[in-house]
Formats: C-alpha cells, sequence, structure tokens
C-alpha cells in the first residue's frame, strides 16, 4: 500500500495489487479516525449520553406498571440511530480493472465495519473524458471528479467519489492517474 500525500491528507490511499488491479480510497473523515485511534464505536456526544442513558432508562422502563409503552418508544428512538450507523458511508473507492473498466465502490456501515457494499462498473468501452468539474453550492464552489460516458447517441456524467466531495489535491492526482492508466498518458 502506498500513500501518496500522506501528510496532508491521510484519508487518500492508493492500493496497487499485482494482477494489475489500481484502487483510489477516499475514507470518511470520522472512519479515519476512529480506525487510527483506541476509542470506542460512539463518534459524539450524543452517542455517549445515548449509550449511558439506555441501561438506566431500561431498568426505569422495567418496574413500571406499563413497561410495554415504554419499551416501544425506546425502539422507537433506537431505530433511527441504527438506522444511521448502519448506513454512513466509511469510503468510497475508483477501481480500475486489469480491462481498463472502472469499478466505483461506495462502503457503508457501522465505523469500523463495512457491512453494505454498492458497486458500478462503466465499462473502458464507453469512457469518453475524465475530468475535474466544479459546482456552485449557495456561497461555495465545490470540485469534483467525473467520468464522462457516451453509449450510442447517450451522454452521461457519472461523479466519483459523490458522498466524500475530497479536496482538490486529491481530485488532481485521481485524475492524473486515471487518465495515465486508461488513456495510456504519461
Amino acid at each position: 500500500m502506498r500513500q501518496p500525500l500522506p501528510q496532508t491528507f491521510p484519508e487518500y490511499c492508493v492500493v496497487k495489487r499485482p494482477q494489475g488491479i489500481c484502487e483510489f480510497r477516499v475514507e470518511a473523515k470520522s472512519h479515519f479516525l476512529s480506525r487510527n485511534s483506541s476509542a470506542s464505536y460512539c463518534t459524539g456526544p450524543f452517542d455517549y449520553a445515548f449509550v449511558l442513558t439506555l441501561p438506566i432508562l431500561g431498568a426505569v422502563a422495567w418496574q413500571m406498571p406499563h413497561r410495554w409503552i415504554l419499551i416501544f418508544g425506546f425502539l422507537i428512538l433506537l431505530v433511527p440511530f441504527g438506522y444511521w450507523h448502519v448506513t454512513q458511508v466509511l469510503w468510497e473507492s475508483v477501481i480500475v480493472l486489469p480491462t481498463k473498466d472502472l469499478q466505483l465502490e461506495v462502503h457503508r456501515g457501522p465505523p469500523g465495519r463495512s457491512i453494505f457494499v454498492e458497486r458500478r462498473v462503466i465499462p473502458a468501452s464507453t469512457v469518453s473524458a475524465v475530468i475535474i468539474n466544479e459546482g456552485l453550492h449557495r456561497w461555495n464552489v465545490r470540485y469534483y471528479l467525473a467520468v464522462l460516458t457516451k453509449v450510442d447517441e447517450t451522454q452521461s456524467l457519472h461523479v466519483l467519489y459523490e458522498n466524500q466531495l475530497p479536496r482538490m489535491p486529491i481530485l488532481r492526482d485521481v485524475y492524473h492517474n486515471l487518465q495515465a492508466l486508461l488513456f495510456n498518458e504519461s
């Protein structure tokens, strides 16, 4: 594993495998911090307060005559909390396969465990360009990396790292590497 920008952008890494597969990974900051520290899976003060008060409220509810109402209320609160923890983005990857196809992956789950993986494959024969584009969001300019594809007469734009929106030096490095790998430029 090689990290081209280790000091300034530790959330970005490039993984080269012997089969000719090259992966450009951008990790979520919360996943990166939890992976590199000895902290538990709680990520903020709300999580700590929730985890600490849950057993106390459970004990109080067990003593009440209509405890099923309170237990049902806890479950209603617990479901969105659990859903948020299971569906948060851990990292996104752009993988260049040996056939020059692109595979876009989004890994989701609680910190430390990838449970759900979304994959999209973009065939190399349809890729017409790789671009760094800019978009306006309120008063901010946000840069993003995209792949332009053309199938028959239909053109499409596929945004890479759409959940993370990494900073410009990371986008520039991935852009230059994709240009070199897909279009054999040096």
